[in-house]
């Protein structure tokens, strides 16, 4: 019922019932990744995020780029964002004749 609900094969579903039940792939210290950016590469980082805004993320990743020599993809460098608390609004529109008046 569960596999149905969910439209995944019965075998995935064994599978993770399993993993759950053996609690061999849900350990919450599985090692992670290490950072490409040390803990005083972060800092300035974030530092610099609070006092400049960018409109785009790969904006961002050429100035870690040209100040740290580290690269990050697009969607890697959203998730660090993500990480270290920063969110991103899309601006909002003006009306094209907003300042004329009638």
């Amino acid at each position: 019922m569960i596999a149905q609900v969910l439209r995944l094969h019965e075998t995935t579903i064994v599978r993770h019932i399993d993993d759950y039940v053996h609690k061999e792939k849900l350990q919450p210290a599985n090692g992670g990744s290490q950072s490409y950016l040390t803990g005083e590469q972060t800092n300035k980082v974030i530092a610099h995020l609070m006092h400049q805004t960018y409109r785009c993320s790969y904006e961002i990743i050429e100035c870690i780029w040209k100040l740290h020599d580290v690269r990050f993809s697009i969607a890697g460098f959203n998730k660090w964002l993500h990480h270290h608390g920063f969110s991103y609004k899309y601006p909002k529109g003006i009306p094209h004749k907003f300042n004329e008046v009638k």
